[in-house]
């Protein structure tokens, strides 16, 4: 049992002090952030939270408790970039 403790210490102390989710966003060129509970965008989520629940959820509650911001670089000329979304033509 103390190897597999010692083996799960070693997954989560990286060499560069990383977690492994820190090292995956990493490894994908992508920096997460925490933001800010006095901004307005934390705000408008908590807000969103708060309206997106709906009335049949009885059972419980939300609160958002902390929020992070993703921000992916271009990986390379070879990913596709949308350009505009158009919506389907309706069915008659």
């Amino acid at each position: 049992m103390l190897d597999n403790l010692l083996e799960i210490e070693i997954a989560y102390n990286s060499e560069d002090g990383l977690s492994p989710i820190e090292s995956h966003y990493k490894k994908l060129k992508a920096e997460i952030a925490p933001i800010d509970k006095s901004t307005d965008e934390y705000e408008m989520i908590a807000e969103y939270v708060k309206n997106t629940h709906a009335a049949t959820h009885s059972n419980y509650t939300l609160e958002l408790q902390e929020k992070e911001k993703i921000s992916a670089t271009s990986h390379s000329k070879s990913c596709p970039t949308v350009v505009s979304v158009s919506r389907p033509p309706r069915l008659q």
